[in-house]
């Protein structure tokens, strides 16, 4: 389990450096600093889910439902705060940090189903 660990994050890091690189090289900086945040809040995000779906693997169904639909609400929680002191306390680009966040979030959504479906046929 340990080696399927790093495996996952070796996926992830091209994932999560490559668009920063063409961004930094293309863009002004406060576009880049939003798309960075975005990319900040969505792997945190995700790292919350992976770590919670981890812990709910052998477990029975009833906590895996539930660790599921909890994560699913933190999730929705720490993305809408972040949104809002974003739109309303911030001086970056509102456009920018969404579409970073939702392009981020949902790239490594599909690297994380991925994952573990591999993990679940093994077992």
């Amino acid at each position: 389990m340990k080696k399927r660990n790093h495996k996952f994050f070796l996926y992830f890091l091209p994932v999560f450096i490559l668009p920063l690189f063409i961004v930094y090289f293309r863009c002004e900086s406060k576009t880049f600093e939003s798309v960075v945040w975005g990319a900040i809040v969505s792997s945190i995000v995700m790292t919350g889910g992976i770590l919670s779906l981890r812990f709910t693997l052998n477990r029975s169904m009833n906590i895996f439902l539930g660790t599921l639909i909890g994560g699913i609400l933190l999730r929705l929680l720490i993305i809408l705060s972040s949104g809002f002191y974003i739109r309303y306390f911030s001086d970056l680009n509102v456009k920018d940090y969404f579409i970073s966040l939702l392009g981020y979030y949902f790239t490594i959504q599909f690297l994380e189903v991925m994952y573990f479906n591999k993990g679940i046929k093994k077992v």
